[in-house]
């Protein structure tokens, strides 16, 4: 606080008009105060303190807290004594149905073993039989046999995913924005290959892509999903590559002709695995050489599109190294779809 020695003004705390000696100003609220109640102006601001400093150690202590009293891993926990219930109540059922059925088939099994050992029996105490009642036995036994064998591999475990009892869950990641990195976390989101165009085979799943055809021919793979809000991220991994400095990782518009060559096309945007960048139909080295964006066999790329700032992502996991492109709507305009470029015979990239 300091002293104002040209002018004399009221004491804000002052209920006497004409107390205008020893009066101080503050330089935080900017009011008047005379000498008594300076002191007390002072208690009011460690009072404020006081209750920052209180919130602030309420704060620490929940930090400080373990995490395990979470209610969504709560709810995780309770989800999987759930499941885990259902797991054993079908499990139950399932064996008991099994051994129902494996009991009717021994009974006959059994019923027909009985027949034939009594017959035998007969035959051989009075002694009267010949080449053709040999025979029928015989087929008897073999029926038999060959009952007792189709029996045993005639059952199956089918996975019924229509009336499953379990759901499977994941962790969904809102937008939200880390003040102390200035990078936005992405929603992992479960898309797939969808679209080909060229040499390139998906497996049953669709998230298994191989180049099949002649060397240098690209196959180009887009996406099922469609973005045009938000940020989403699409991690792949190179499983194998004959020159994976030739392999592309990008995004195209759904109205994208797939025809076209990759460098060419106006809506193809992303990244080549030799430091390039394809971006509207111009091929272009990467400006900042030290990111090193060459993509290596193994290798597992986290695919960011980020619709809300209108630019794409890609983090490369080993390098620990992210490059960042401009995206211009008038060349790639929403919705997008990831596109994935293989040149070589047995290339394969796979979603994870």
């Amino acid at each position: 606080m300091t002293t104002n020695k040209n002018t004399k003004k009221r004491c804000v705390k002052c209920d006497d008009y004409a107390n205008t000696n020893g009066l101080f100003i503050c330089v935080g609220c900017q009011n008047m105060f005379c000498t008594p109640h300076v002191s007390q102006h002072r208690e009011e601001l460690n009072n404020q303190l006081e209750i920052i400093v209180q919130e602030h150690d309420l704060i620490q202590q929940q930090l400080s807290q373990s995490s395990s009293n979470h209610i969504l891993l709560q709810k995780i926990n309770d989800w999987e004594k759930s499941s885990i219930v259902k797991i054993q109540k079908t499990a139950e059922k399932v064996r008991n149905d099994f051994q129902q059925i494996i009991n009717h088939s021994k009974q006959h099994q059994s019923k027909m073993c009985h027949d034939i050992a009594t017959n035998l029996r007969s035959a051989r105490k009075i002694d009267n039989f010949s080449e053709m009642d040999l025979e029928q036995w015989q087929n008897k036994l073999n029926e038999l046999k060959t009952d007792i064998v189709d029996s045993s591999s005639s059952y199956n475990l089918v996975k019924d995913n229509k009336h499953s009892p379990i759901y499977l869950i994941q962790i969904e990641v809102k937008n939200i924005v880390d003040k102390n990195s200035n990078v936005q976390l992405s929603n992992h989101v479960d898309d797939k290959f969808g679209l080909i165009f060229g040499p390139v085979q998906l497996d049953r799943t669709a998230m298994h892509s191989t180049h099949v055809g002649d060397n240098e021919v690209y196959g180009r793979i887009r996406g099922q999903q469609k973005y045009s809000r938000g940020r989403s991220m699409i991690r792949f991994k190179i499983e194998r590559a004959r020159s994976s400095k030739q392999l592309f990782f990008g995004i195209t518009t759904t109205n994208a002709d797939l025809d076209q060559r990759l460098w060419s096309d106006p809506a193809t945007i992303g990244w080549c695995g030799d430091n390039n960048i394809w971006q509207h139909g111009c091929h272009n080295q990467l400006e900042d050489q030290s990111i090193n964006n060459q993509f290596q066999m193994g290798d597992t790329l986290q695919l960011v599109l980020d619709c809300n700032q209108k630019q794409i992502e890609l983090y490369n996991e080993r390098t620990d190294k992210r490059h960042i492109l401009r995206v211009d709507l008038k060349q790639t305009s929403f919705p997008w779809q990831f596109l994935v470029g293989l040149y070589s015979y047995s290339d394969c990239v796979t979603i994870i």
